[in-house]
């Protein structure tokens, strides 16, 4: 059973001119696609909202930088192969403290090993904070594709640059189910890409609960607190459908030209019952009836390392922390999401204990 990652690879256009700012804040439909890729949400990219939001902490620490050196811009931002936008988002950095503005201040130029360049078209778009200058570019890299972007200011000589490798291309398979103490399964990605980062299953599932549960549909680690409704539900029980995130980053292990994943249904589903209990009453003789399941990871370039392997907001929002900007700071990444949503058979889900959702 395989899943393709995505579109097929294809070369970027080449020698393109996007220059010139679009001062609308309402960002066009190629412009918002990539926004959306770089405030993704938590099921999919997510490991792209921390680098945005250390890109707007980090901006105002740039103030005084305490450093040596020649420091021009911050750079963040994520290519996509499997995307037809490419974004990055460019603070620029001065001694001083200055309000931010929508005044085009930099050219943003990409050329990869193939001699094909691009040049980015800056724009803005509204945050609290002030506006931000977000460059974008409609072409797609080649997996396995060497890039350098190269970012010039208008006013000064000053500049910044990043060189990024992409990923190449890889797949999710599914080994034999196996008894190790459990009901298991390998979970495969092949080829072996450099990294994989925000490694999660998505248990997909049907359990009867207290209404008052039904505005927070996500079994999370940890006990909460049921959220108030108007008008308030009836404390009867009710079958609500549910999504169980485990996470499996930092689990998979290199084997060959491969990484695999040792998937333990067995275990996962005495963490579900755990989840489920500290909810409160629950209905045991409903059981927990399955779904479906979804495996989601980012296939990711070989320095998307974060600091202790954790993608910790507080360590990641230090300037040069993690990053691989010359004459600046910030990060420029690459990659994109692996994807396989499946399903177990009836026997399989007996011997692990889920029942069917018709009650079986």
């Amino acid at each position: 059973m395989t899943a393709s990652p995505g579109v097929s690879a294809r070369s970027p256009v080449g020698s393109v001119d996007w220059s010139g700012a679009t001062r609308n804040p309402v960002p066009t439909r190629p412009h918002d696609r990539a926004i959306t890729l770089l405030h993704s949400r938590h099921r999919t990219y997510r490991f792209w909202i921390l680098i945005v939001g250390c890109a707007l902490a980090g901006c105002e620490s740039t103030v005084d930088l305490g450093v040596d050196g020649d420091y021009h811009f911050s750079l963040y931002g994520v290519l996509n192969p499997v995307a037809d936008t490419q974004a990055v988002m460019v603070f620029p950095i001065h001694p001083t403290l200055r309000p931010w503005t929508d005044d085009p201040f930099a050219q943003l130029v990409s050329e990869d090993e193939f001699g094909e360049s691009v040049v980015w078209r800056d724009s803005v778009v509204a945050k609290d904070d002030g506006p931000v200058h977000v460059f974008w570019a409609p072409f797609r890299p080649r997996y396995g594709s060497r890039h350098r972007l190269e970012v010039s200011s208008l006013e000064t000589e000053g500049t910044a640059s990043a060189n990024v490798v992409v990923p190449g291309q890889a797949s999710v398979s599914l080994g034999v189910p196996y008894d190790d103490f459990g009901v298991s399964q390998d979970i495969r990605v092949t080829p072996g890409v450099p990294r994989l980062n925000g490694s999660q299953l998505v248990y997909l599932i049907q359990a009867r609960l207290p209404a008052a549960w039904r505005v927070l549909p996500v079994l999370v680690p940890g006990a909460s607190e049921p959220v108030s409704v108007l008008p308030p539900p009836s404390d009867s029980l009710v079958v609500q459908p549910l999504r169980v995130p485990i996470d499996l980053a930092g689990s998979e292990v290199r084997m060959g030209d491969e990484w695999v994943y040792t998937v333990n249904y067995s275990q996962h589903l005495r963490e579900i019952w755990s989840r489920l209990r500290r909810r409160g009453r629950v209905d045991t003789a409903f059981g927990v009836r399955f779904l479906g399941l979804e495996f989601r990871a980012v296939a990711a370039s070989a320095d998307w390392i974060p600091p202790g392997g954790q993608f910790d907001p507080d360590v990641l929002i230090q300037p040069g922390t993690l990053s691989n900007v010359e004459g600046g700071f910030g990060f420029v990444g690459s990659g994109y999401q692996l994807a396989l949503d499946y399903g177990l058979s009836p026997e399989l889900l007996e011997r692990i204990g889920f029942r069917m959702p018709d009650g079986g």
